[in-house]
């Protein structure tokens, strides 16, 4: 730190902050986990708007894994759903443009953008080992928490896409609408489930688990 303050030529450019956060930044994924990584200011606005469900894009949940960017989930009723990607397909090219050595925050400013126009992605589907391609609209995106529905007289079913900041209120609503429709057995389908924050994972366990750890 203090070589490249005294020796850089051009230290009145220095952006001191960034390389502090680039110094955080480097420090966290050398521990070699998917899921532990830092955000930037920058980052975690998008973050925040992401779980919070208001977005511009294609309705596709990404994620990183063994050095590639595939799709974690695909949302109902969007331009990704409408299209035929699917979850596990891994994303090797945006607009022509290889993801291999992409920044995640790259690769997802690339895939959002104004609703209206296009993105083309090529994925490969690991089930086939088929090379797809999909020219996508953006649009609006309204990403759900929760959803549910009786699957007979008995059986309810609630699914959480992710846990945001009103994901425990619509557990709540939900298990309540499919009371009053009859049910007497639950199925909670968490299968896909994109993540988000971690205290409303911590309260949807807690509505079924009173006693013990709910987190360890």
């Amino acid at each position: 730190w203090n070589i490249l303050q005294k020796k850089m030529y051009l230290e009145d450019d220095v952006d001191k902050k960034k390389i502090t956060q680039g110094m955080i930044k480097g420090m966290v994924a050398s521990i070699g986990d998917d899921y532990t990584v830092f955000l930037d200011p920058s980052e975690t606005t998008d973050f925040e708007i992401a779980v919070n469900g208001k977005l511009s894009g294609i309705g596709a949940e990404i994620g990183r894994r063994r050095g590639t960017y595939y799709i974690v989930d695909v949302i109902k009723n969007t331009p990704a759903f409408k299209s035929g990607l699917k979850a596990e397909d891994v994303i090797i090219e945006i607009d022509g443009e290889k993801t291999k050595d992409m920044e995640f925050r790259t690769l997802i400013e690339n895939i959002r953008g104004e609703k209206g126009t296009v993105v083309t992605l090529k994925v490969i589907r690991p089930k086939t080992g088929d090379a797809l391609t999909f020219e996508i609209t953006r649009d609006n995106i309204t990403v759900p928490s929760a959803e549910w529905k009786m699957l007979d007289e008995e059986i309810g079913y609630l699914e959480l896409s992710q846990f945001s900041p009103r994901t425990t209120d619509e557990l709540k609503k939900g298990i309540n609408e499919l009371l009053d429709q009859g049910m007497k057995k639950f199925i909670l389908d968490v299968r896909d489930n994109g993540g988000g924050y971690l205290d409303q994972a911590a309260h949807v366990v807690s509505a079924f688990v009173k006693e013990g750890n709910v987190i360890q």
